[in-house]
């Protein structure tokens, strides 16, 4: 990932190996998800779908796939979009399945606006960390100290 030069003392970001001065939050769980109507019984049955993913995930398709033991040629169309919340609402709108990170769609899925089809995730190999520019200051410090009690990190 490429660094992002930031003002900030703290951020949160998603990175594919752990970052200088960060504390990994969270490995990323991704989920499939389909629009509340198309339920397939076998998770063989998704070539027949446009499939939605992230324009910074490019090749997480093929991983998931592999992982399933599905044929990449036999997907139907890969459409990416440049941000989760995009191919959530496409999703939504019945426009194709797509792999998105679970925070994300925590709420549609309890609504029941969107599903977890068939009930399928996978590790991305990416994790969500804490980054800091230093704990040298009192309040870093002072931040990162509560975050450890609460057992924000791993």
């Amino acid at each position: 990932n490429k660094e992002v030069k930031t003002d900030a003392d703290i951020a949160i970001n998603v990175y594919k190996e752990q970052p200088q001065n960060s504390f990994k939050i969270v490995d990323e769980k991704m989920l499939l998800i389909s629009g509340k109507d198309l339920n397939t019984k076998n998770i063989q049955d998704i070539h027949q779908y446009d499939f939605l993913v992230h324009s910074s995930r490019p090749k997480i398709l093929a991983k998931f796939l592999k992982k399933k033991n599905i044929e990449a040629s036999a997907i139907k169309r890969q459409i990416e979009f440049e941000h989760f919340y995009m191919i959530i609402s496409a999703v939504k709108a019945n426009l194709g399945i797509g792999l998105v990170p679970e925070f994300l769609v925590t709420q549609d899925i309890k609504k029941g606006s969107i599903v977890n089809l068939n009930q399928e995730y996978f590790y991305s190999g990416f994790g969500y960390y804490l980054k800091y520019k230093n704990n040298k200051s009192s309040e870093i410090g002072d931040f990162l100290n509560w975050a450890r009690a609460q057992k924000l990190f791993k």
